[in-house]
């Protein structure tokens, strides 16, 4: 179970498949599922291995380039790929979204966000921070570039992240994505923390 949600019906999407790995808790639930990844060799992996799946199909595409009828899918799966796009996009892929889904569908998200309130607690973010720092910049960069400049008696908050990170490297937060979506038609419906700045997010239109 994902989140609290049963998934049986029509058609299923899901955005930055990979190898077909998040599709495959839905093969037997959806009439329809859709693939879609920006990367090609991702494509052909994922082709090949569900090449007995007639009612699977996949598409070699950016997720902001999504171009699925309006009200056409029940459920919408997207995996590790909003930290990845800009603010911009994300915003113009959550329109599309919103258009996309039917009344009653929904969309589970996984990624890399801030799971928690990070002005409410600076001592918290700043752990946070200094972890994502060391663990997800390359490590040649980490240490050339960024290391030296750490100071280890300081009290990183969310203000010095944004001050300090160019926009498309910054880190965002289950608030943020709730602002980016609340004048779409959209909702956070219920959300799951796995770490600090890991979970699920389960988003469907607003009533």
């Amino acid at each position: 179970e994902i989140v609290g949600c049963d998934w049986s019906s029509d058609v299923c999407s899901s955005d930055l498949c990979g190898w077909g790995a998040s599709i495959n808790p839905f093969v037997r639930n959806f009439k329809k599922i859709i693939g879609v990844d920006i990367s090609m060799a991702n494509i052909q992996k994922a082709q090949e291995i569900y090449k007995n799946y007639p009612h699977i199909e996949f598409q070699h595409k950016p997720i902001q380039n999504i171009d699925f009828k309006d009200n056409y899918a029940d459920l919408i799966v997207s995996s590790l790929v909003f930290h990845q796009v800009s603010k911009t996009d994300r915003i113009e892929t959550f329109r599309k979204i919103s258009k996309v889904l039917k009344p009653e569908g929904k969309m589970v998200l996984a990624d890399q966000l801030i799971m928690f309130e990070p002005h409410e607690d600076n001592g918290k973010f700043n752990d946070v921070y200094r972890y994502l720092l060391k663990s997800t910049t390359p490590r040649g960069f980490y240490e050339e570039r960024i290391k030296p400049f750490i100071q280890d008696d300081y009290i990183y908050t969310w203000e010095d992240m944004l001050k300090n990170t160019p926009e498309e490297y910054r880190y965002y937060s289950i608030a943020d994505m709730q602002t980016e979506i609340e004048g779409l038609g959209l909702q956070i419906i219920k959300t799951k923390e796995f770490t600090p700045f890991f979970g699920m997010i389960l988003i469907g239109k607003k009533v």
